[in-house]
C-alpha cells in the first residue's frame, strides 16, 4: 500500500507535484542542514578565538574556513556527481566542525579592491 493510499490522498496535481519535489530533494546530498550546523559551530569557534577585540577578524576567519568546504559540497550537489564513481567520503562524513582547523584570513574577503 502506498503512503498516498494509506493517508487517503487523491491523485491530484498538487499531490503529484509535492511527491515530485520530495523525490527531487531526496536525490541530493541532503547537506543543507549539516552545513548550517557546521556553520554555527565554526562561527562560534571563530568568535571565541578572537573575542570582542576583533569581531571583523572573527568573521574573516569564519569565511576563510567555510568557503572551501561549502563550495565543494555545492559543486558536487549541482553537478550531481556524488558517489557516481570511486569517491573518498571521509572528507564529508568524518568532518568535525568542533575540531577542524580554523583558517586565518590574510585579507578581507569582502573588500572590493
Amino acid at each position: 500500500m502506498s503512503l498516498k493510499v494509506a493517508l487517503g490522498l487523491k491523485n491530484t496535481p498538487k499531490i503529484r507535484e509535492t511527491a515530485l519535489m520530495e523525490g527531487c530533494a531526496g536525490s541530493g546530498l541532503g547537506a543543507g542542514g549539516a552545513m548550517a550546523v557546521e556553520d554555527a559551530a565554526i562561527l562560534s569557534r571563530c568568535l571565541t578565538a578572537f573575542g570582542d577585540a576583533d569581531p571583523a577578524a572573527a568573521l574573516r576567519c569564519y569565511v576563510a574556513t567555510r568557503i572551501p568546504r561549502v563550495s565543494e559540497v555545492q559543486r558536487i550537489s549541482m553537478d550531481n556527481t556524488w558517489l557516481s564513481g570511486p569517491t573518498a567520503t571521509d572528507w564529508y562524513f568524518c568532518y568535525d566542525a568542533l575540531t577542524a582547523p580554523l583558517t586565518q584570513a590574510l585579507e578581507d574577503p569582502f573588500s572590493r579592491t
